[in-house]
């Protein structure tokens, strides 16, 4: 039977290549408390609990997501983890105070999220992870210091579908048996639009230095999170909750939050002010009305 579904997903055009877990997942047998390393030593780890109130509010410049309002053909996998999108392109992300561009590389999914707000978890998280473009690859770029740039978008339970992910869980569906260990090709005149999945209002996000998510964990990341959320349906989270690995369905695929310690988080509020500059400009205002009223008297 296998044989015979392997032969319609070539007739299909559709790409299958066998994939593995690597020793590392979810379950309590393999889990996070069982990831070594930087993994449980680090001090710069992800995710964290992001509290509003703990905040340091700043005009960051906004964030400009290159390449991404065009279409492209994709690569869809299950990774015995996750679901991974990568594109065949070149989508590019800069601002927010990178130095540089950054290439995405690739884009999964979390069931739930792994990045909570004020003690909230949303449902699902996606992360569009880039590499600096001076680096030739992504695995180049991971033996560099902040080498690495993810943008998460978080998403709220919807009453319908949404549209725009539908070719992902559609893709999701073909690939959620294990047993075929399957790599599919989206081939079908350019499928997936990036941009659709980032939220419209990009002039909010939050901004910290952190680790991969997975191991090896390393420190070398800084994280975008999106202030807006994206709709997610029920059924389409069913699809993902059912995606199989070698020790049955990956049920839920998220790092619990780690200790923050002390680093500082931004959150991007297009065209804010901070109080010294505040400061500043009324000062300069209160002494051109006292020469206003100088000049007056003269």
């Amino acid at each position: 039977m296998q044989w015979l579904i392997t032969l319609v997903f070539l007739i299909l055009g559709i790409h299958v290549t066998l994939q593995s877990p690597d020793g590392w997942g979810y379950t309590d047998k393999h889990g996070p408390k069982t990831w070594e390393g930087i993994c449980q030593l680090g001090t710069r780890q992800s995710p964290i609990d992001i509290v509003d109130d703990d905040t340091l509010e700043a005009d960051l410049g906004p964030l400009e997501f290159i390449k991404y309002d065009h279409l492209y053909n994709a690569t869809v996998t299950n990774n015995g983890h996750t679901i991974q999108v990568a594109l065949k392109g070149q989508p590019l992300l800069s601002g927010g105070g990178l130095e540089t561009n950054y290439q995405l590389d690739q884009m999964h999914f979390h069931w739930e999220a792994e990045h909570t707000i004020n003690g909230y978890r949303d449902p699902l998280e996606l992360h569009l992870v880039h590499y600096n473009k001076k680096y030739n690859n992504f695995t180049t770029a991971l033996k560099h210091e902040n080498s690495i740039s993810v943008v998460a978008v978080l998403f709220e339970k919807s009453e319908v579908d949404n549209k725009h992910l539908q070719p992902i869980i559609d893709a999701a569906k073909q690939v959620s048996n294990w047993e075929l260990k399957s790599k599919i090709d989206i081939d079908v005149q350019g499928t997936v639009l990036p941009t659709l999945f980032i939220p419209a209002d990009r002039t909010m996000y939050y901004r910290y230095d952190g680790s991969l998510t997975t191991p090896t964990c390393q420190e070398i990341v800084t994280w975008f999170i999106m202030t807006e959320k994206l709709p997610v349906s029920v059924s389409q989270l069913h699809v993902l909750r059912n995606i199989k690995n070698n020790e049955g369905p990956v049920t839920s695929n998220f790092r619990p939050t780690q200790n923050r310690y002390h680093r500082k988080v931004y959150h991007h509020l297009q065209g804010y002010i901070s109080s010294q500059q505040k400061i500043l400009s009324n000062s300069v205002y209160i002494i051109l009305i006292v020469f206003s009223n100088i000049l007056v008297f003269l």
